[in-house]
């Protein structure tokens, strides 16, 4: 019996959260759904999860970022993305300087957080299975890369040129 990923789902707004379980059910993950920062840090508390999808704003204060602080210290393992209404590229950075796997716009397409939630699990596993140096920079400067150009479309594709 293979086990299937159990991600945990966070959102204040129960039709989105409806929406993206129910698509990532179908994408063969195991979720939890939460609807508050406070519901979320129990969830980690008492179960492990492969991965956090986490809104970043709730009611206007960004707890989102009390999440992202609470799965790295319970759940080091788990990758988490975050999703915002709101984007703004430095607070895309920061997200990822302080853990953050990704960081997505909303609305989000089911299909790509699923894409999205696949590869961070193939790279974690990569990870565990011992990464070298120079691949680990490779990965982490795409993501970087690709993050800014969501956010940042006049930036985009600077990250894929090469100097001469």
């Amino acid at each position: 019996m293979v086990l299937r990923p159990r991600i945990l789902l966070v959102d204040d707004y129960p039709r989105i959260l409806e929406l993206l379980g129910r698509a990532l059910s179908r994408e063969d993950f195991e979720v939890e759904l939460a609807t508050s920062a406070r519901s979320a840090v129990e969830a980690l508390r008492r179960s492990r999860f492969e991965a956090v999808v986490t809104d970043v704003f709730f009611d206007g204060s960004s707890e989102g970022e009390e999440i992202l602080r609470a799965s790295r210290e319970l759940q080091p393992q788990a990758a988490v993305v975050l999703m915002t209404g709101q984007p703004a590229l430095e607070t895309a950075v920061q997200a990822i300087k302080g853990g953050a796997y990704d960081y997505l716009q909303k609305p989000v397409d089911p299909v790509v957080l699923g894409a999205k939630l696949q590869r961070a699990l193939r790279e974690r596993t990569l990870d565990r299975d011992g990464l070298a140096f120079g691949d680990l920079v490779e990965i982490l400067s795409g993501m970087v890369a690709s993050t800014i150009e969501r956010i940042d479309h006049y930036h985009a594709g600077h990250g894929g040129r090469k100097r001469r």
